[in-house]
């Protein structure tokens, strides 16, 4: 969880950026290395087994046991009616059983669906949803609120004074932990910026492995790291 396969994979892709004969031999069950690499969908010949032993068998680890990229199982529905839309047809029913499984992306499977939903006149749920939103951004800027940090230092407003100071085109990286929360929260993120994390593996002390591939990889762009006391020392240890 401190950035073992992030910095592996981003030093590899910037020494096969410089010419550089480059192999990266990955004996992670977890495979994340290798599904990154494939573009997050991994060959055919590994999926259904006619690769060699050792991938095949890794792969099977990856998809049917506690390998399985995902942290909060205890929060996928144990009953109710699923439908899953993804690219990768070997992820269908991976991580709850699904009632429907369509291969696909989601933005064009979902308009496909909404256009087979009668249209609705009542506008109720909206409005409702709508105002609960005007609420809660209320709340944000109070928490945020630079005066509230007189006598001691909020992490909301330091997230929110990072955001409105950082170049419109950054990269925020933000660690596992309460951080993300601030980060998630408080950061007005603009149409250029792009901000990442270890948000599905949920590893703390990744920040800096990340942040260190972003800039390797666009060393003209502003990179910002949110790590929080729990993730410092891991990302040092890291280093």
């Amino acid at each position: 969880g401190v950035g073992k396969t992030t910095m592996t994979i981003q030093l590899a892709l910037e020494f096969a950026e410089r010419k550089l004969k480059v192999l990266l031999v990955d004996n992670d069950p977890s495979s994340n290395a290798t599904d990154v690499l494939f573009g997050g969908s991994l060959p055919v010949e590994i999926q259904n087994g006619s690769s060699p032993e050792g991938i095949s068998n890794t792969y099977k680890l990856y998809t049917e046991s506690e390998f399985a990229p995902y942290p909060y199982s205890e929060y996928l529905p144990a009953h109710g009616r699923v439908i899953q839309i993804d690219e990768r047809a070997y992820a269908l029913g991976r991580r709850a059983p699904v009632e429907l499984g369509l291969v696909g992306s989601v933005r064009p499977a979902l308009q496909a669906l909404l256009e087979l939903l009668p249209q609705r006149a009542d506008g109720s749920f909206l409005a409702e949803t709508n105002e609960a939103r005007v609420s809660w951004n209320k709340m944000l800027d109070e928490k945020a609120d630079i005066g509230r940090s007189a006598d001691k230092i909020h992490p909301q407003a330091v997230a929110r004074l990072i955001s409105d100071h950082a170049a419109s085109d950054a990269i925020v990286v933000t660690d596992t932990g309460e951080v993300t929360l601030w980060a998630a929260n408080w950061m007005r993120q603009t149409g250029r910026q792009r901000i990442t994390g270890s948000f599905n593996n949920a590893a703390v002390g990744t920040g800096l492995g990340i942040a260190n591939g972003a800039q390797m990889l666009d060393r003209n762009s502003q990179v910002i790291l949110h790590v929080g006391d729990g993730g410092s020392p891991c990302c040092s240890a890291s280093s």
